[in-house]
């Protein structure tokens, strides 16, 4: 089967990726180690994640499974579906004062200065 081109790939397969990716960090958990839950390989994870590939519901379903939540996680934050703005993993970081901020920021930072910052904290959180 052909990869997917990037005209054929959704805002709805991105999303679904990045809330699989952001629950699956959440809980520590490697790419390899939801593979293998998955019975994929770790680039098959990679390519969800980045919206690359449509995430069939059976795998879909393992991943939910996986993950220890509902297969409608991944669609949280899509228009219509979720009274809940984030992800409950996300409610204590987004509840603490200037998280928003904090988030916001890091948004507009390159990737390099985001892997900069994401070890600066994690060495200052041991």
């Amino acid at each position: 089967m052909p990869e997917k081109t990037s005209e054929s790939i959704t805002p709805v397969d991105v999303h679904v990726g990045q809330m699989m990716r952001g629950i699956r960090r959440g809980q520590n958990m490697a790419q390899e180690t939801f593979a293998a839950a998955m019975g994929v390989t770790f680039q098959q994870i990679q390519k969800y994640e980045l919206g690359k590939n449509r995430v069939s519901a059976s795998k879909m379903y393992l991943a939910a499974q996986a993950l220890g939540v509902p297969p409608a996680a991944f669609f949280d934050g899509l228009a219509g579906t979720s009274v809940a703005p984030m992800p409950n993993i996300m409610a204590p970081f987004f509840a603490e004062d200037g998280s928003m901020e904090i988030a916001q920021a890091y948004l507009k930072l390159s990737t390099a200065k985001r892997r900069i910052l994401t070890d600066l904290v994690v060495s200052m959180a041991d």
